[in-house]
């Protein structure tokens, strides 16, 4: 990677867990205008990432993402979520934090058929 390269995986490394504030913002306006935004959606969906494989669980849960711009839906199996409270309470935590920084995330079930 050179260093442009570097600068931005590190800015996703950065905010992957903590908070973003105006200030991290700010830093964005550094970044070519048609990275900038990219590097914020990929920077959410990491932190998402992270969110959803907590522990040591060998396998993803079952979960569909939808992204479009700076809207961001997780559809989940309605017994997956009732079966893991802690995992859903964080993601509703981090759906407030990303509102701070004008993305919204909403958490969706659907009963699916067996």
């Amino acid at each position: 990677f050179n260093q442009y390269e570097q600068t931005l995986l590190a800015w996703m490394g950065l905010h992957h867990r903590s908070k973003i504030l105006p200030a991290d913002l700010e830093q964005l306006n550094n970044i070519d205008d048609d990275i900038a935004p990219m590097l914020l959606s990929l920077t959410v969906i990491l932190r998402l990432a992270v969110r959803l494989h907590r522990g040591r669980e060998d396998s993803a849960p079952p979960v569909t993402i939808h992204v479009s711009g700076k809207q961001v839906k997780l559809l989940f199996e309605a017994e997956w979520l009732e079966q893991n409270p802690l995992t859903y309470m964080d993601l509703a935590s981090e759906s407030k934090r990303l509102e701070g920084i004008g993305f919204k995330l909403e958490i969706l079930t659907e009963q699916f058929s067996s």
